[in-house]
């Protein structure tokens, strides 16, 4: 008790972890949530325009 320690693992390794779990992770779940708003948004708009580029029947054909 009271020992050095190993300084690898003390300065290196710890704060390395900790950094990861809170930033890294976030940042990965963060980023599939809004990457599938943007895809789901990207076939709405796609949906939309295909409705529009359809030609209109009229009566007279």
């Amino acid at each position: 008790m009271g020992g050095f320690g190993n300084p690898f693992y003390d300065y290196y390794f710890k704060p390395l972890y900790w950094v990861f779990i809170f930033g890294l992770i976030p940042v990965i779940l963060l980023g599939a949530w809004f990457g599938g708003n943007i895809k789901k948004q990207g076939q709405n708009i796609g949906y939309q325009n295909k409705l529009q580029q359809q030609p209109e029947k009229n009566a007279d054909d």
